[in-house]
């Protein structure tokens, strides 16, 4: 994958940006998101292996069923944000 640098400009010095720490040679993770995955014993066998794959595709159907089921709740939530938006904006002008 190449990037168009006469589109792009990246004027980041240092610091957080979208989750990851940003130098100006390189993206670094952010450890503070990994340190569960780093605390993990090594698995050993197959079965372990096999025991957390089963865990992860049981979490992954969880939050996709979660997203699913509340997802009118999420655009309710996000019409009163709006609307609440917008009462602030007009007290602010009168």
């Amino acid at each position: 994958m190449k990037l168009n640098w006469v589109k792009y400009a990246f004027g980041v010095r240092s610091g957080h940006f979208l989750s990851y720490i940003v130098t100006e040679k390189s993206i670094e993770v952010n450890l503070n998101k990994i340190r569960s995955i780093q605390k993990m014993k090594v698995l050993v066998n197959l079965n372990e292996v096999q025991r957390l794959a089963g865990r992860i595709a049981a979490l992954s159907k969880f939050i996709s069923r979660f997203a699913e089921r509340n997802l009118p709740l999420f655009k309710a939530l996000s019409k009163l944000r709006i609307s609440l938006g917008m009462r602030s904006a007009n007290s602010l002008l009168d």
